[in-house]
């Protein structure tokens, strides 16, 4: 799309010699977000990952804590090295999860009665358990799950794919980052950072609340 445009600015703008051999160089060089081969042939046809920030935590869904249950009511013990809260509270009881229980599927996996549905697809789940991260806080948490580091500024998983894997699709964003208008912006820049190696890899913001990009409608007083 973009380079059908250029084609056409250029046919226009016939006369400006410099601008013309710019865009012949531009649109024969091979685009950066061009499919790359891979080192194996891919089985899966597409990926749809959803980071749903404000879920219920892991020790209400897939991930039973039977210490938890066994401290209930007491502090934790001093063998516990002593750990920082984001509110500097050690020191008050433990609470319990209200949940209960069940194995499912084949595998045996661990599914609270929170999510009965679920249970019906367990053999289709992976459940992975040893992922942590070293914030204390949201903020950090959200940056180190898509980037790996607690700190803004390093790319996305999105961003990684795409400068790997390159993209099929031309004519629409490879990757994207929807949040509304109204969320803390903090979160949200910290995942549409620019990829460091490839500008281009970077996130594009999608708005749900109102127009999903800026800039591509006219204003209401240009016609």
């Amino acid at each position: 799309m973009l380079a059908q445009q250029l084609r056409i600015w250029c046919r226009g703008a016939g006369r400006l010699d410099g601008y013309c051999r710019w865009c012949q160089t531009w649109l024969s060089a091979p685009s950066p977000l061009a499919a790359k081969l891979t080192h194996r042939v891919a089985t899966a046809k597409s990926v749809i990952f959803l980071f749903m920030e404000g879920g219920p935590s892991q020790m209400d869904t897939f991930d039973p804590k039977p210490a938890l249950q066994q401290l209930a009511g007491k502090r934790i013990p001093d063998s516990y090295e002593r750990i920082i809260t984001a509110m500097g509270e050690f020191d008050s009881p433990v609470l319990a999860s209200q949940r209960k229980w069940k194995q499912y599927g084949e595998n045996g996996i661990w599914i609270s009665d929170w999510l009965p549905n679920i249970t019906r697809h367990a053999d289709e789940l992976a459940v992975i358990r040893s992922c942590w991260t070293n914030g204390i806080n949201h903020s950090g948490g959200v940056c180190q799950m898509n980037t790996g580091s607690q700190f803004a500024g390093r790319p996305s998983l999105g961003s990684w794919v795409t400068y790997g894997l390159g993209t099929e699709n031309q004519n629409l964003p490879v990757c994207g980052n929807a949040r509304y208008q109204r969320c803390c912006g903090q979160w949200g820049s910290e995942l549409e950072c620019r990829f460091y190696a490839c500008g281009v890899s970077g996130h594009t913001a999608l708005r749900v609340d109102r127009a999903p990009f800026d800039n591509l409608a006219s204003p209401k007083n240009v016609r």
